[in-house]
């Protein structure tokens, strides 16, 4: 028997490998047990309430869960755009992962810009060194005899609190 149901609970099992099961309730009070598959190095589990849509298999209980369905969250990605996103226990999206189809890579919603932050760090701090060895000449004119230098206070300007230690650019 195939069909589609709503996900009432995800657990493990160990047999020869650890597999991924969701419990998933097909008609009211009838339950079917499917081990989860899906793409290598996604581990990821549905939330209760999903839709499941799930197909016989060999397997020990002869259920495969094949795909699932947010039924709380409307799509958003274009055609051949890719967008991954986590939801806390409500179903609320929490993280978003987009891939867009012009090249760009967007997390969480965000409107800032990832930098080659070591190259900034070089540029900005060649301009804080000419800009702490500057002085100005000081001539008050031809009554005044002497020129004076006046240094300029040294900068203590600093970017290191702009870096993003646990991402990474090419």
């Amino acid at each position: 028997m195939s069909g589609t149901g709503r996900v009432k609970a995800n657990q493990t099992r160990q047999r020869k490998i650890t597999e991924p099961e969701s419990v998933c309730e097909v008609l009211k009070d009838e339950n079917v047990t499917a081990t989860r598959f899906g793409p290598t190095g996604d581990d990821s589990r549905p939330l209760p309430g999903d839709a499941v849509v799930f197909v016989e298999g060999d397997n020990v209980g002869g259920k495969i869960a094949v795909g699932f369905l947010d039924t709380r969250n409307a799509p958003v990605s274009g055609d051949g755009e890719k967008r991954l996103y986590s939801r806390n226990s409500g179903g609320t999206i929490q993280a978003i992962i987009y891939l867009k189809g012009d090249g760009t890579l967007e997390i969480n919603s965000g409107t800032d810009f990832a930098v080659r932050f070591n190259a900034l760090q070089t540029a900005f701090n060649e301009l804080k060194a000419a800009f702490n060895t500057h002085t100005h000449i000081y001539a008050p004119g031809p009554l005044a005899p002497i020129a004076t230098a006046v240094a300029v206070p040294q900068s203590a300007a600093d970017i290191s609190l702009a870096k993003i230690n646990d991402i990474n650019v090419p």
